[in-house]
């Protein structure tokens, strides 16, 4: 077990760990303010979810890192997605989309496809986020344990992020 690990469960075992979460993310935005607001001014378009939002999927709210990442992340994905189904139509999940940092780019890397694009989260308020302001995208609320409510062989590729490291080992 990492150093971190054992310092996460500590304090999940004394109950602090959403202390110590607030006080990061209160740490974090006031450090990142000046680098988010010129990020914001030249990005007008760009839809940016509640910070808590993306601390709470991503651990950080440094807008600046959160789109090249996110394209960077998406276009490897969606490379392999397109080798591995290469023509006819294509359904694609993200398991643990979070606020759409990876598929709100998936449009564009998957162009010229006929694409259904699906992300699905536990946090609700992440879905009503990107349900509200990523289109062309839908999104649905899953629980902790399997299944998800879909029938089976809907999609040809599933991916995901760094989701079980948001999950219990138990759930894991």
């Amino acid at each position: 077990m990492s150093h971190w690990a054992s310092v996460t469960r500590a304090l999940r075992a004394t109950g602090l760990l959403r202390f110590a979460d607030a006080a990061r993310f209160a740490v974090q935005k006031r450090r990142l303010r000046p680098s988010n607001a010129a990020f914001v001014a030249a990005n007008p378009d760009f839809a940016l979810p509640p910070a808590d939002i993306a601390f709470d999927a991503l651990g950080h709210v440094d807008w600046a890192g959160y789109l090249p990442t996110g394209e960077q992340q998406a276009a490897a994905i969606a490379e392999v997605v397109a080798a591995a189904v290469p023509e006819g139509p294509i359904a694609v999940l993200e398991w643990g989309c979070g606020p759409g940092r990876l598929i709100r780019h998936m449009p564009q890397l998957l162009a010229g496809r006929d694409l259904r694009l699906v992300g699905s989260d536990y946090n609700p308020r992440s879905i009503a986020w990107t349900r509200a302001n990523l289109p062309g995208i839908e999104f649905i609320e899953n629980g902790l344990n399997p299944p998800l409510d879909v029938p089976d062989a809907t999609f040809d590729a599933v991916y995901c992020i760094s989701v079980f490291t948001h999950l219990s080992e138990d759930v894991q």
